[in-house]
């Protein structure tokens, strides 16, 4: 865990404020999976150039760059490759918009998005005794938006609580993470627990705010836990590496960030049955607020009565994935969700509630049986598929675009005995 170095104070500031960052120009022919262009929209403010990496080793990430200044992050992306795939990188970049200025290291790319100058650098690196050989490329960019305000806050998706800073984290912090709690009367922000993607593994993170300079206090209230403080990272980990613990200060706010894996959430009860007096039965597969934010799902929801299976279909980069933003499971292009009744009964009709769209149509989708209407294109939206009759039914999303996805909050479907 402590390879990731990842100095996530910032990033869970700098998440949710630059996602208002316009996008960046679009790519056209080969272009960076779905995933990825949103990373960069994000962390960035545009799409950078695309270059064909290999897919079977590609890893990429974002870091706070700690041996530089607080105010510097790093967006990369790369690969194990033998081939030199970034030769002509800078000629995409200069066709892009980006500068290129020499110096004494070599020169670098350059380009100014949203008030704030990107830095790039790129090339092909030769096998060592601990690396593969491999391309990278690297853009240099601020992480802070602005100095931490309370409005700031809010804007990033943090919401005032009480106490220390509520039951639930309370709960974290002391049984979790047995960290005595911090005596301080002052107004406390938290945005909840929240999934952190990156190249060395998958977390839950909670961050919080306290309006008051609590550093000294919370120093010591972690030493006293048992947890040590490693210079490199500038954060505690407890003992088994398993925890970390990043404690900072900005604008007269005390910043914690905590993550590990006693935060890993518990995933709700997704399918739900209810007898309807005609004898038929609704079978509810309910995605908000039972699925895991930032996971994907391959995988089969099953009930007494039916079952629901969601694959990527034909999109061989993005599988379905649940996000707490919009409360829904993001069904990407060419994603299908294939419902099938239990021996015996019948599928006569589907509703499907869609809580969130991106670069597509509420009701672009295509069912395998029956009738579909939506009540609108943009989300909410709810889509009825009515005459199915069958014993299955596949829905397929975007079956001819390239781009986008549809987040369904729920599906349910009526089922009755076969006539």
């Amino acid at each position: 865990m402590k390879n990731n170095a990842l100095k996530l104070l910032s990033l869970a500031l700098i998440v949710p404020l630059m996602t208002a960052c316009p996008k960046g120009k679009k790519e056209e022919g080969p272009k960076w999976s779905t995933e990825i262009a949103e990373e960069m929209e994000l962390y960035l403010g545009e799409v950078l150039p695309f270059v064909q990496l290999n897919e079977e080793t590609m890893y990429h990430d974002y870091s706070s760059d700690y041996e530089a200044s607080d105010n510097v992050g790093v967006y990369f992306i790369g690969d194990d490759n033998e081939n030199n795939v970034v030769a002509d990188y800078g000629t995409k970049l200069e066709e892009a918009g980006w500068m290129f200025t020499d110096d004494e290291e070599g020169g670098y790319y350059s380009k100014e998005v949203n008030d704030f100058e990107l830095v790039c650098s790129f090339g092909w690196y030769e096998a060592t005794d601990d690396y593969e050989a491999g391309n990278e490329i690297a853009v240099q960019c601020p992480i802070y938006v602005e100095p931490v305000t309370e409005e700031a806050l809010i804007a990033a998706g943090y919401q005032k609580v009480t106490g220390w800073p509520s039951e639930d984290v309370t709960e974290v912090l002391t049984s979790s993470y047995d960290i005595s709690p911090i005596s301080a009367s002052a107004e406390w922000f938290t945005s909840g627990v929240r999934f952190i993607e990156g190249m060395f593994g998958d977390y839950y993170g909670i961050f919080l705010a306290i309006h008051s300079d609590v550093t000294e206090e919370a120093d010591t209230a972690i030493v006293g836990s048992g947890y040590y403080y490693d210079e490199d990272y500038q954060a505690y980990y407890s003992t088994d590496d398993e925890a970390m613990i990043a404690v900072g200060l900005n604008n007269g706010f005390t910043l914690f960030e905590i993550y590990g894996p006693y935060l890993q959430p518990e995933q709700g009860e997704v399918a739900s049955e209810t007898a309807k007096q005609d004898g038929s039965i609704d079978v509810a597969f309910t995605f908000a607020g039972n699925l895991l934010d930032g996971t994907s799902y391959e995988e089969t929801f099953a009930s007494t009565s039916a079952s629901l299976t969601t694959a990527k279909g034909g999109n061989s980069n993005n599988a379905p994935t649940y996000y707490d933003s919009g409360s829904s499971l993001r069904c990407y292009y060419k994603n299908t969700i294939t419902i099938t009744a239990a021996p015996g009964l019948t599928i006569n009709s589907a509703v499907i509630e869609v809580g969130f769209v991106k670069n597509l149509n509420a009701n672009d989708m295509t069912a395998s049986s029956g009738t579909l209407t939506s009540t609108g294109t943009a989300a909410p939206a709810t889509i009825t598929i009515s005459g199915v009759n069958a014993v299955s039914l596949t829905i397929t999303v975007g079956p001819n675009a390239s781009k986008g996805n549809i987040g369904f909050s729920s599906i349910t479907v009526n089922v009755s005995s076969a006539r």
